[in-house]
C-alpha cells in the first residue's frame, strides 16, 4: 500500500499489495479493502530532521502517516507544521485537531489551514483530559463536542472557498469496548450524523475485543455508513506497556501480551512479532477495514512490522 507516485517498487511492498491508483487517505479509505496509517511519537524534542527521516521511511510504505494534537499535553510542534513537513516527504498526512486546546475560533482557523496547507482528512475529537500533573496550571478549553467540531468540517466543506471538492475527508476516534446484547451505539451515531466519514479506535491490542466489537458494527449496520479502523500499538519493552496505561487508560491489551513481552529473549522481536499477528487477524474480521499503527520508539521497528 502507498502513495502514487512515491513507491520504490511498482508491485508488493513486503506481504501487503500497492495499489497504484490511490493517491492519499481520502482516497485509499474509499477505494481500499484494508489501509494502513502510522502514528509516530511527538513530543517537544522533535526536530525538522527528525521527521524528515521518519516520513522518508515511511514514504511508499503506508496509506499516511497521522500528526497526534498534543495526546501527552506536552506542548510538541503545530500538528499543521508537522504535516506540512510529511506533504514535503510525499506522505499524506491525517491531521488530529483537539478541542481540549482550542476555543471554535482556533477550530475553524485550523481545519481551514489544513485544507489550505492541502491535508485531505482530518481526525476531530473532544481530547483527554489533562493530567493530573497539569491541573491547576494548565487549563483545558473543551469549547466544543465532538459532534459539534464534525458539524463545523461539514458546514465548511460546504460553504468555503478554501476547501476544495471534495472537501475534507472527517474522522473521529471510538473505544473498543466488549458490547452488551442491547448496545445501539448512541455516541457513535451522534459521530456519523455529525459527518464522520470514519472512525478509529484507541489503541487496542485484543482480537478477540476488536472481533465482537466490530461485529456489532457490522449487525447494527454501522458499517454501511463509514469506515472503521483498529489502533494498533507495537510495545517492545516493559516502558512501553508502562506508558500505555499511563497515557491511554482506555487501552485493551491481550492478557497474555504483558507475560509473552516480558517473558521473551528478545522482547523487541517478540512485540514485533505480536504487532504483525494483530495487522494480519485484524485484515480477516469483517467490519475492520484498516489500520492506525502507534509506537513509541523507533520508526525502523514499524518498518520491521510492515515487511
Amino acid at each position: 500500500m502507498g502513495l502514487t507516485g512515491l513507491l520504490p517498487e511498482p508491485d508488493t511492498v513486503g506481504e501487503f499489495d500497492v495499489e497504484t491508483s490511490v493517491t492519499d487517505f481520502r482516497d485509499a479509505i474509499r477505494s481500499k479493502d484494508f489501509v494502513i496509517t502510522v502514528e509516530p511519537p511527538l513530543h517537544t524534542r522533535l526536530t525538522r530532521e527528525s521527521l524528515c527521516q521518519t516520513f522518508e521511511q515511511l514514504a511508499g510504505r503506508v496509506d499516511a502517516v497521522q500528526i497526534g494534537d498534543n495526546e501527552e499535553a506536552e506542548g510538541h510542534s503545530s500538528p499543521l507544521a508537522i504535516a506540512s513537513i510529511a506533504l514535503a516527504q510525499g506522505v499524506d498526512p491525517v491531521v488530529h485537531i483537539s478541542a481540549r486546546d482550542r476555543n471554535r475560533i482556533a477550530l475553524h482557523a485550523d481545519i481551514l489551514g489544513a485544507a489550505i496547507l492541502g491535508a485531505t482528512s482530518l481526525v476531530l475529537k473532544r481530547g483527554s483530559k489533562l493530567p493530573a500533573a497539569l491541573k491547576g496550571r494548565v487549563k483545558g478549553v473543551f469549547d466544543s463536542r465532538t459532534a459539534q467540531m464534525l458539524e463545523l468540517g461539514t458546514r465548511l466543506n460546504e460553504t468555503s472557498p478554501a476547501i476544495a471538492p471534495p472537501g475534507l475527508l472527517l474522522g473521529s476516534m471510538i473505544t473498543v469496548i466488549d458490547p452488551e446484547p442491547n448496545w445501539t451505539a448512541e455516541r457513535i451515531r451522534e459521530k456519523l450524523d455529525a459527518g464522520a466519514s470514519f472512525l478509529q479506535s484507541r489503541p487496542c491490542l485484543d482480537i478477540e475485543w476488536l472481533t465482537r466489537y466490530a461485529a456489532a458494527l457490522v449487525a447494527l449496520k454501522l458499517t454501511h455508513r463509514a469506515t472503521f479502523m483498529a489502533a494498533v500499538p507495537l510495545l517492545t519493552t516493559a516502558h512501553d506497556l508502562r506508558w500505555m496505561n499511563e497515557n491511554f487508560p482506555d487501552t485493551v491489551i491481550s492478557s497474555s501480551l504483558p507475560e509473552r513481552l516480558l517473558g521473551a529473549r528478545d522482547p523487541r522481536l517478540e512485540g514485533i512479532k505480536a504487532c504483525r499477528e494483530t495487522l494480519e487477524a485484524l485484515r480477516e474480521v469483517p467490519g475492520i477495514s484498516g489500520v492506525n499503527l502507534i509506537y513509541r520508539g523507533d520508526v525502523a521497528d514499524i518498518v520491521d512490522v510492515l515487511r
